[in-house]
């Protein structure tokens, strides 16, 4: 009579611990609608039982891999083709996993601070514009905000963030924290759709606005550079007391913003109607810590960590304002740059920025211009200038799509390979011709010009000066004037009747230029700014 019994607790007995074998998992980077990468060995990853054998198929290519004692397993799968017909992704263990309507073509990681965030709501015209954005075949992925004190293995999904979704006017507004997806990253692959038909692209968006350079670096690669050590010791005294400090918030700054902002609805409650005194401004509610991305390392842990090694094309990066010229930042981009690539194994995969624009509060934004035209000396870089989009009294310049065409002309040639004019000048050398300073160029396409800053869409354009401004002009004491300058060939020649004896020159040496900036090539894009005695010279076409 009691073996039903014993049988009956036999069976809850398996089915517990049938219960507890963990199912074949895979991070969120994975998904219906996802596009992977073409012509690259193909990572697919994530977790299962330790022992566990895993089969993966995408498309035609199939791979095997069992689950160590960790339950980590990773598949490495031969390159494919492109295809602009969806493929089929199946995981295998002792559970299926199958992911549709899936693409094969190339994966662009849209990171850095607001200008990239800057969604494509915010655009001119985006009632216009918005509906435009109907491309089945580009695919979108935004990272949720995180910050972490350590490597996450995978992203938590917030609603439509967190997961792929296809390119509608619909999902470009829904998919963004701030009024839609990337204005920077739709405008890009809109471009390269252009010039490439039919070619499969997917977004990933993974940036954050407000964001320094030293908080999308790992740890690891910021240790090993002296030069940043500071940032090092920023994180860990940040790390060790993280509980500390969030009591503190909770405890001390909380409270007193709760009872500032009480008074202040008291007193504006009980203004007399109508009355000349101006109010006093409403307290800011404090950000809590866990919402404040400036520290070091966080994002890199929190953001990007959870993409590696998701195999891309390569990177777009729009950040800078949230650095100064104080800190290392030339070896902080260097540094950012190599850690990513070293940490997704393909080589040096294409890394393209944006150079900071003008703004009238941005002085201190000159010696970041130069550090990232720096970059260009890294193999596989390319620089959009954007000197010239730039708003005197906002440092969010709406002119996003001229930004969006200036990286996918350096996407053509740098992650392409095609023959074309991608950048415009850039400072290649100096030297002093008799009295004057002669300064020769690099990409300066079919000839330097004087140019006009772009009209935005549906304005009349600006018309054309007459001689080339932002130039000035130094001797041995170091002393800047303006000068005069004038197009030679290939080269300018810089002078000012009160410099006899010049010896360096700089151009658009000031955080907003008036009048514009106005060296272009006849492609019409824009020089970057330079100074001869602290840029690095830029060679080739």
């Amino acid at each position: 009579m009691r073996f039903p019994a014993l049988f009956l607790l036999l069976g809850l007995g398996l089915g517990a611990v049938a219960g507890a074998r963990a199912d074949v998992k895979l991070p969120a980077i994975f998904g219906d609608h996802m596009v992977l990468q073409q012509d690259v060995r193909l990572p697919v990853w994530g977790t299962a039982d330790p022992g566990e054998e895993i089969a993966v198929t995408v498309g035609e290519r199939q791979g095997k891999a069992v689950a160590d004692a960790n339950g980590q397993w990773r598949v490495d799968l031969d390159p494919l083709p492109v295809t602009r017909t969806p493929v089929e992704v199946q995981v295998s263990g002792r559970n299926t996993l199958r992911f549709t309507d899936v693409l094969i073509g190339d994966v662009w990681l849209c990171s850095g601070q607001s200008n990239m965030e800057f969604g494509i709501g915010n655009a001119p015209n985006a009632a216009a514009i918005v509906p435009q954005f109907n491309f089945p075949s580009l695919r979108l992925f935004l990272v949720p905000h995180r910050i972490a004190f350590e490597p996450q293995a995978d992203i938590v999904r917030d609603n439509l963030k967190g997961q792929w979704v296809v390119c509608t006017p619909e999902n470009i507004v829904k998919v963004g924290g701030w009024n839609g997806f990337s204005a920077v990253g739709l405008f890009f692959a809109k471009e390269l759709q252009a010039a490439r038909p039919g070619q499969p692209l997917g977004l990933i968006g993974a940036y954050w606005g407000g964001t320094a350079a030293q908080s999308w670096t790992s740890l690891e690669a910021t240790r090993a550079e002296p030069a940043l050590s500071g940032f090092v010791s920023e994180f860990e005294k940040t790390r060790d007391n993280w509980a500390a400090i969030l009591d503190a918030y909770r405890t001390t700054t909380l409270p007193k913003w709760e009872q500032e902002h009480e008074a202040w609805k008291q007193k504006t409650a009980q203004a007399a109607p109508g009355s000349p005194a101006t109010p006093e401004p409403e307290p800011k509610k404090p950000n809590s810590p866990d919402a404040y991305p400036q520290f070091p390392v966080i994002l890199f842990d929190g953001m990007i960590a959870p993409l590696i090694p998701y195999s891309l094309k390569g990177v777009l990066w729009y950040q800078g304002e949230s650095n100064n010229g104080g800190q290392p930042y030339a070896k902080m981009l260097e540094t950012l740059i190599g850690d990513w690539r070293r940490r997704w194994g393909q080589g040096d995969f294409p890394f393209l920025l944006v150079q900071i624009p003008s703004w009238a509060e941005g002085d201190y934004l000159v010696p970041i211009r130069d550090a990232q035209l720096k970059t260009l000396s890294l193999p596989n870089t390319g620089l959009a200038v954007t000197i010239d989009l730039g708003e005197e009294h906002d440092v969010h310049p709406k002119e996003k799509s001229e930004v969006g065409r200036r990286l996918a002309l350096l996407a053509r040639r740098v992650a392409y390979g095609e023959d074309l004019v991608a950048s415009g000048p850039l400072y290649a050398s100096a030297q002093e011709e008799g009295g004057k300073m002669r300064v020769g160029f690099s990409r300066v396409g079919s000839g330097l010009a004087i140019g006009v800053t772009p009209a935005p869409a549906g304005a009349v354009p600006g018309a054309v000066a007459d001689r080339l401004v932002g130039f000035e002009v130094a001797g041995t004491d170091n002393r800047f004037v303006p000068a005069q300058a004038q197009i030679e060939g290939d080269s300018v020649l810089v002078w000012s009747d009160a410099v006899p004896q010049p010896k360096a020159v700089r151009y658009g040496h000031t955080g907003y230029a008036r009048p514009p900036l106005n060296l272009y090539n006849k492609e019409g894009l824009p020089a970057s700014p330079f100074d001869t005695q602290t840029s690095t010279p830029v060679a080739g076409k």
